[in-house]
């Protein structure tokens, strides 16, 4: 990973870009795209609905002018043809009544008659009735009022004729039914039935306008199914070509990358050709930034790593170096703590035999001149200790604190790894948005019925390319994790040597600077007391007693600094276990390096 993190300005790859406000909302509102697919599609699904509406409109005035005309034939023509007819027929049977009338002499077959033509004269006054009600304006009218004249006037003949028949005047009635009734009724038959043909003319105009309608009905039908097929054949071969074709390509590229990526061949220098300015370009160069977008990521990504295998690489150095100086100090502690015991040993012995120092005070002069010598020397090496203790713990503190400063920077440059998973949760929510969108186009090319099935092959291509995305942006995730979780554990592994590294070893090293120091007074202190002992060799007699409490403080601060000293021995020790730790976690870190290396392989070129 990067040294410097803030290279990577991960903000810039979060697509705020496409966010726009509600003005630039509005003026795409008001600007219409031509080259939109919606608008290629949409056009000729428009114009077939228009014709389809214009069709029903049509065959609904067509049918309803049908149904009126069929109206007119049945409930007007046809009843009027019915009643006329039925008035024709009880008008002969009354005409019959009469001549049977006239030619009947028995009373009850009169009775009989005269009931039968009540009966006749009541159906037709009731038909004549029902028929002025039904017929329309016009000579029809006039027509039937002329019979209906002609009628009261053959029904004053034919009461006088049943009268002069009622009253035996057999031969008056037959001249009056021969004569005017006979006439008269001539006169109605005819105008009935020129009232019959007038209708039936009427019913055969009906008809004709009818079929015309019929005719007119079916040419519309005609020319609006051959524009329908027309618009219907643009609309499938606009879809093919502006949306099956684009998807397909896209399709087909998309998985050509994820499936070399999965081979462990990915290419993120690939891009998706972009067409057109359509839905389907703006899909394609969407991809292209995402795939950008990806690329820049595993650069760094790829960078990153090949940085982080050299920290750790830096860092088990140093701390092989670390580890190589503590065992040294530590055996400097070993032979310091022998000597501090062999000294404490010999001072043993000078305190006992303190009560011989009378005898021997000349071989004491001579001696303090060895011992005088010796703490010469002790004390050069107390010097040396202590300069070498505050050499090395300030060759330490830096070595240390640049360690610490560089797992900072790497700890701080691994966080642009989570940048990952933002872009990756942008993906599925386009992904989700994308499915939601094909699911919608589905539902309304459900709708559409026949002429929605190119667009649903559309909804379907669709919601496969988001499925696909999905699962890309899927295995992207997985991936990440174990980057993430790498990256994670080796922060807190490093955090803990830094812990470890400020809270032990350094308190150690001033322990360590500490003794050396106390050694060097007690060597000094040493030093004095033996020139003391040589000056003072004449009075050494005196000065036994002196001498002896003497000895006796050198061994209790001998001891003292003797256990100092084996402490120092035991944190150095310490010290050698902790480096050793920190350099099994180094190598772990390089473990954790080389597998995100791995990773990071499976794109050969980006």
């Amino acid at each position: 990973m990067k040294m410097k993190p803030k290279k990577l300005k991960p903000k810039k790859m979060k697509p705020k870009k496409l966010k726009t406000n509600k003005r630039a909302k509005v003026g795409m509102r008001k600007k219409i795209d031509i080259n939109s697919v919606k608008w290629k599609v949409m056009v000729p699904i428009t114009m077939l609905g228009a014709m389809l509406l214009i069709c029903s409109i049509l065959c609904i005035g067509q049918l309803r002018g049908m149904l009126r005309s069929s109206q007119t034939i049945s409930d007007r023509y046809a009843q009027n043809i019915t009643k006329l007819g039925e008035i024709a027929e009880d008008f002969q049977s009354l005409h019959r009544v009469i001549y049977e009338h006239c030619l009947t002499s028995d009373s009850a077959s009169l009775e009989n008659l005269s009931t039968e033509a009540s009966t006749l004269r009541s159906n037709i006054q009731t038909a004549n009735i029902e028929y002025e009600e039904m017929m329309g304006k016009g000579s029809e009218t006039e027509n039937f009022q002329k019979f209906e004249q002609d009628y009261e006037e053959y029904l004053t003949n034919f009461e006088q004729a049943i009268r002069l028949s009622n009253k035996g005047r057999k031969d008056d009635a037959q001249n009056l039914a021969n004569g005017t009734l006979s006439t008269l009724g001539s006169d109605l038959s005819d105008q009935i039935s020129e009232l019959i043909q007038y209708n039936k003319k009427g019913m055969d105009s009906a008809i004709v306008k009818q079929k015309r309608k019929y005719n007119s009905s079916l040419f519309i039908v005609a020319i609006l199914l051959i524009l329908g097929m027309i618009v219907d054949v643009l609309g499938v071969t606009i879809s093919h070509r502006y949306i099956s074709l684009p998807l397909g390509r896209i399709d087909g590229k998309l998985s050509k990358i994820v499936d070399d990526v999965q081979s462990g061949h990915g290419d993120l220098t690939e891009r998706i050709s972009v067409d057109s300015r359509d839905e389907m370009g703006k899909i394609a160069k969407g991809i292209n930034v995402f795939l950008e977008a990806l690329q820049t990521i595993m650069k760094e990504i790829t960078t990153s790593a090949a940085s982080l295998d050299e920290i750790v690489g830096k860092v088990s150095d140093h701390v092989a170096t670390a580890n190589d100086s503590s065992a040294d100090i530590s055996a400097l502690m070993q032979q310091l703590a022998a000597s501090m015991q062999e000294i404490s040993s010999t001072i043993s012995n000078i305190s006992e035999n303190a009560t011989d120092v009378n005898g021997n005070v000349i071989e004491l002069a001579n001696a303090s001149g060895d011992l005088q010598q010796y703490a010469a020397e002790m004390r050069v090496r107390a010097e040396k200790l202590e300069s070498t203790a505050v050499e090395t713990k300030k060759n330490t503190s830096v070595v240390v604190n640049d360690i610490i400063k560089k797992l900072e920077e790497a700890i701080e440059g691994s966080k642009s790894v989570e940048t990952v998973n933002e872009l990756t949760n942008e993906i599925l929510s386009i992904s989700s948005q994308t499915n939601l969108l094909a699911l919608n186009a589905a539902i309304e090319a459900a709708r559409a019925g026949e002429a929605g099935r190119g667009f649903a092959v559309v909804a379907d291509e669709i919601s496969n390319l988001a499925e696909e995305s999905r699962k890309a942006a899927n295995n992207i995730q997985n991936i990440n994790q174990v980057v993430v979780g790498a990256v994670e554990e080796l922060t807190e592994q490093a955090r803990a040597i830094a812990s470890y590294i400020m809270e032990n070893i350094s308190t150690d090293y001033d322990d360590f600077v500490a003794s050396g120091a106390q050694y060097k007074e007690d060597a000094v202190h040493v030093d004095e007391i033996v020139t003391r002992f040589h000056r003072m060799a004449d009075e050494a007699q005196v000065l036994v007693d002196n001498i002896t409490r003497a000895i006796q403080g050198i061994s209790a601060a001998v001891d003292e600094s003797a256990n100092g000293v084996g402490s120092a021995a035991t944190n150095t020790a310490d010290l050698v276990q902790g480096i050793g730790s920190i350099s099994a976690q180094m190598k772990e870190n390089k473990e954790i390096a080389e597998k995100l290396n791995d990773e990071a392989g499976k794109f050969e070129r980006v």
